[in-house]
């Protein structure tokens, strides 16, 4: 597959953000400084509550403040329901986030100084149900690969977590077991998370299943890796992200790219074993002369890379390539291009690549910038196929 912009795929992915470093609140303890190697430290909001699994061998201590706390058995849970209820310190004064008036500084490493912390998330405190959670700054000073997998996320929601550091700006990324096998929905919901360092994770395919999902990020770098078949929702409303920089390639799928209003260009794509590409890019209103060529996705079923309306038009989304062979037998409209910039060229290009169907398959291409100059002969070559042109 080409794309006029790049392509290519990812085996050790790596993902920066573009600052070096992060730019806390005035108020916020630095919680990078005097951390002992070998930890993870967070700054936790006192007025909600904060449960993780930790998973090292022979076990883990916590302090919170610098004072001793606890120590656990590796899996076992760590749980603090109400902050109310802890009188050991007094904690540190903040006035960030809005409301916000207490915070304290948790310190998690292992029992044992020889030993690595493995897996890190947090966990619910409470029996059932979805909990909002006080992470506001995670710190990884760590050197060894770690699982992430629904790090802020598994029915927990993080909306005020901001920044996520780690020990010389990087964490890398175990292979994560059976079916989540990769970033799978790691800052998912995070929505006010405007940093993370650079994450790099190990050979092979990996899933990575609205793992940015409604994040704050603006510019991302991944490098040296390669997705599985499924990125489903990878940078779903994600509106402030601009760049996806680096050599690596996303497989084309469902959402990846779904209200990304902020986009200016798609990264590296290898679309040969993409299929159903449903909501694949919406609403990028900020696109840059993007031409997106899946002419290999010989499998694909639909495609959709439009606006909802012309007031999110894609001017910058300038042409769509498919295969004359792809079956499109998804649920209409199979091809979605509607208000955006495909011109009348753009459009007759299109119509010439579409396969031949019989099973009332119909392409949208209404508000696209050309659509008013086709002429009926132009219209032939999509109806002459067995399509049904949405105008």
């Amino acid at each position: 597959m080409q794309l006029t912009l790049q392509n290519s795929l990812l085996t050790d992915l790596e993902i920066k953000q573009k600052s070096s470093t992060f730019k806390k609140p005035n108020s916020w303890p630095d919680i990078r400084k005097n951390t002992s190697d070998n930890c993870i430290r967070l700054l936790v909001d006192e007025r909600y509550p904060i449960g993780f699994v930790v998973s090292v061998t022979g076990g883990y201590s916590v302090d919170i403040d610098g004072e001793h706390y606890d120590d656990y058995t590796s899996g076992a849970q760590f749980s603090m329901a109400d902050w109310s209820e802890y009188s050991a310190t007094d904690g540190h004064t903040i006035d960030y986030p809005t409301g916000a008036n207490k915070a304290h500084i948790i310190d998690i490493y292992p029992q044992t100084e020889s030993e690595n912390i493995t897996q890190f998330k947090c966990s619910r405190v409470a029996a059932s149900g979805t909990e909002a959670q006080g992470v506001l700054w995670a710190h990884f000073n760590l050197t060894n690969a770690i699982m992430l997998d629904e790090m802020l996320y598994n029915d927990v929601t993080n909306t005020l977590c901001a920044a996520i550091t780690a020990k010389s700006d990087k964490i890398t990324l175990t292979s994560i077991y059976g079916w989540s096998s990769g970033i799978n929905r790691t800052f998912a919901n995070c929505s006010s998370l405007e940093y993370i360092p650079s994450l790099i994770t190990r050979s092979g395919q990996k899933t990575y299943w609205e793992a940015f999902k409604g994040t704050q990020i603006k510019k991302v770098k991944l490098s040296q890796g390669k997705t599985s078949t499924d990125s489903y929702g990878l940078f779903q409303s994600c509106q402030q992200l601009e760049k996806i920089e680096g050599d690596f390639t996303i497989v084309p799928t469902e959402r990846t790219f779904l209200n990304c209003q902020s986009l200016k260009q798609l990264p590296t794509l290898d679309s040969i074993s993409s299929t159903n590409m449903t909501d694949f890019i919406v609403n990028a209103v900020a696109l840059k002369d993007t031409v997106l060529d899946v002419r290999d996705a010989t499998g694909a079923t639909r495609i959709d890379c439009f606006a909802q309306s012309s007031d999110y038009f894609m001017s910058g989304f300038k042409g769509l390539r498919v295969s004359n062979s792809a079956p499109f037998s998804g649920t209409s409209p199979q091809i979605n291009v509607s208000y955006t910039g495909l011109d009348r060229d753009a459009l007759v290009q299109l119509f010439n690549d579409l396969p031949t169907v019989n099973e009332g398959q119909i392409i949208n291409i209404v508000g696209c910038s050309g659509t008013a100059n086709l002429s009926d002969d132009d219209k032939t070559l999509a109806t002459d196929k067995g399509w049904t042109i949405a105008e």
